[in-house]
């Protein structure tokens, strides 16, 4: 039996079939109004779908999380709240939303769950398209997508969208390409964290904030646009450059970050903006005092371009 608790599901026993019903009551015939967390250690790792009755007004945060074999959902007209993410490590490749839900929608068949108020996308899929007129990608709506092997290699993210928020693509280990637009503002902490396939990446000047850790493990990364205003912070790169990158910035940003992370910066290579002087070259320096004189001698060929470039 399903453990209900003041009309909330909290846990939920083995299931063998593909399809998993949640209860519309309790034992006591009263309502049930939630879906707190579905356990997949006690559930059935075998469902591929479940059914919401229309008793359910709220679905919280991780409710069907790693539920590793769970590929269709349908979001009754009766949900009146969805924590983002809800859905986070399961190999999903269809999303509905009742077309009679007042506070969220699957518009233009995009395969995804979007706030109609806020027009955050709540939750995707390897199939998401995501539609123009979402403004926000959602905490963790894409998180672990394209695992069990769905297919998961790119995405395209329209014009009218300025926020990615934190832990967006969070461990997308197939995720190779993906367009960002050029109103986007802010990149969330671990944004792109643990994007083991994601080669090359452009983010255009609009951004002016790239969180924690947002590329933290992008191992595969070998081009990395960042804006010369944005606020980078700390460890936004860690663990990232264990092989050769070219970090494409201007030279007050590529100055900053050769002084802020000198440890992550030593197999990169710079190409300044606009300007005819080539790379600065931080490849292959690996002992500690070899790799301080680097950092003094390019900051100092820094300070040299900046003088030449005032006086044009």
């Amino acid at each position: 039996m399903f453990k209900i608790e003041k009309g909330a599901v909290v846990d939920s026993p083995y299931h063998p079939g593909d399809t998993l019903v949640i209860p519309a009551t309790d034992s006591n015939g009263k309502p049930v109004v939630e879906i707190r967390k579905l356990n997949p250690n006690t559930v059935s790792r075998g469902f591929k779908a479940v059914i919401i009755p229309d008793s359910i007004k709220i679905i919280g945060e991780r409710a069907f999380s790693v539920c590793e074999n769970l590929t269709e959902i349908h979001i009754p007209a009766s949900v009146e709240s969805i924590a983002e993410g809800f859905a986070a490590y399961c190999p999903l490749t269809k999303i509905t939303v009742d077309p009679n839900n007042k506070f969220y929608d699957s518009r233009n068949d995009c395969n995804a769950v979007v706030c109609k108020k806020t027009n955050t996308l709540i939750q995707g899929c390897c199939n998401t398209v995501i539609p123009e007129g979402v403004k926000v990608i959602g905490h963790s709506s894409f998180q672990g997508c394209g695992m069990g092997g769905s297919q998961f290699k790119s995405l395209a993210i329209p014009k009218s969208v300025t926020k990615i928020s934190d832990s967006a693509f969070y461990d997308c280990q197939s995720l190779e390409n993906i367009l960002i637009p050029s109103d986007v503002r802010e990149i969330g902490k671990l944004a792109f964290s643990d994007c083991s396939s994601l080669a090359s990446l452009h983010l255009p000047e609009s951004v002016e904030k790239i969180g924690t850790h947002a590329f933290e493990s992008c191992n595969k990364l070998r081009y990395l646009r960042i804006p010369c205003k944005a606020v980078v912070e700390d460890e936004a790169f860690f663990y990232m450059f264990s092989r050769q990158i070219v970090i494409s910035t201007c030279l007050t940003k590529a100055e900053e970050l050769i002084q802020r992370f000198p440890d992550y910066m030593k197999d990169a290579l710079f190409a300044i903006d606009g300007e005819d002087y080539g790379f600065l070259d931080m490849k292959g320096v690996n002992d500690r005092a070899e790799q301080e004189k680097k950092n003094e001698a390019l900051l100092h060929e820094l300070s040299s371009l900046m003088k030449k470039r005032k006086t044009k």
